[in-house]
């Protein structure tokens, strides 16, 4: 009970926090419009609207302060409402999709500025760091079920607080490393924002093995693409330029071979869709883009 007024007091703070420091219309239409969502979905959903309307704001404060002191304070608070969550019997996909509005209502105050350097090797780190946090994420998800996804929101907002940090620390060992694996002058942790924001879309309203899908997606079959398509670069798809026919190729095999033992058949339109998101010229980043669009097909077809 203490712990559920110091939530719902942290999340009053929170919000007028982010009110207070609004930049622009933008920003206050898109904590709006996510708060209403939110209200309506949990609504829907029978949740307690209250305590998770607070954890919107605790969790778009996470995002709100990023690369400040602050954010510590707000991380060391959204880990410990999540293991409150966990030991008081509050439903995983509530916490998750109480982190997916809270995200989505800060993340645009995260400037990307992406410079010219696009080297490799700096694909490679990525790639590679992908890859295995895609591992360990399935992992997890396989090993634990839908009780996992408490450890995979916990792994996020550690990833948030790494990144934040190394924005205030870049000479030590581990900012020296998240920096190195950097394209050009972009906001350090830009991306994975992007990437957590797709886990917690599909986390939020599909079913485990459904989420190990997009995570092989947007984890695995996005890294091997992008190595592909570095070292395969003569046949460009029609519609962008920017992307190759092996990358694609490769995107769509890999989704559908590594999703087909979680989802059997459904692997098939789900590496489709993957590979389609994620081969269009759309400005919405496509770790974003993929996990909404396989997410609205698996909300239809578990409809059917």
């Amino acid at each position: 009970m203490i712990f559920l007024v110091i939530a719902y007091l942290v999340g009053i703070v929170a919000f007028l926090y982010r009110i207070w420091n609004v930049k622009n219309r933008k920003d206050g239409v898109l904590l709006a419009v996510s708060l209403l969502l939110a209200l309506v979905l949990f609504t829907y959903e029978k949740a307690n609207v209250l305590l998770m309307l607070s954890s919107v704001a605790v969790f778009g404060a996470l995002v709100y302060t990023y690369g400040s002191k602050l954010n510590y304070i707000i991380a060391l608070i959204s880990i410990g409402y999540i293991f409150y969550g966990y030991y008081t019997g509050i439903a995983e996909y509530f916490i998750a999709q109480a982190l997916l509005f809270g995200f989505t209502s800060s993340v645009y105050t995260i400037k990307n500025n992406n410079g010219n350097r696009n080297r490799k090797m700096i694909e490679y780190r990525r790639n590679t760091a992908q890859t295995l946090l895609g591992v360990l994420v399935v992992f997890l998800l396989v090993i634990a079920g839908r009780q996992g996804l408490m450890a995979v929101l916990i792994l996020i907002i550690l990833g948030m607080f790494m990144a934040s940090y190394s924005m205030m620390n870049k000479y030590n060992p581990i900012p020296k490393a998240l920096h190195m694996m950097e394209r050009g002058k972009g906001t350090l942790g830009y991306g994975g924002v992007w990437l957590a924001l797709g886990v917690l879309t599909a986390g939020s309203f599909l079913s485990t093995n459904m989420v190990i899908s997009i995570v092989i997606a947007l984890f695995i079959s996005d890294s091997l693409s992008t190595v592909v398509g570095l070292n395969y670069r003569k046949h460009r798809l029609p519609y962008n330029k920017n992307k190759t026919i092996a990358g694609t190729m490769t995107y769509f095999t890999s989704a559908a071979l590594l999703s087909f033992p979680f989802i059997g058949i459904v692997a098939i339109p789900v590496a489709i869709i993957g590979a389609l998101m994620e081969s269009l010229p759309i400005r919405i980043d496509d770790n974003f883009s993929v996990a909404v669009a396989i997410t609205i097909f698996g909300i239809i077809a578990r409809t059917l």
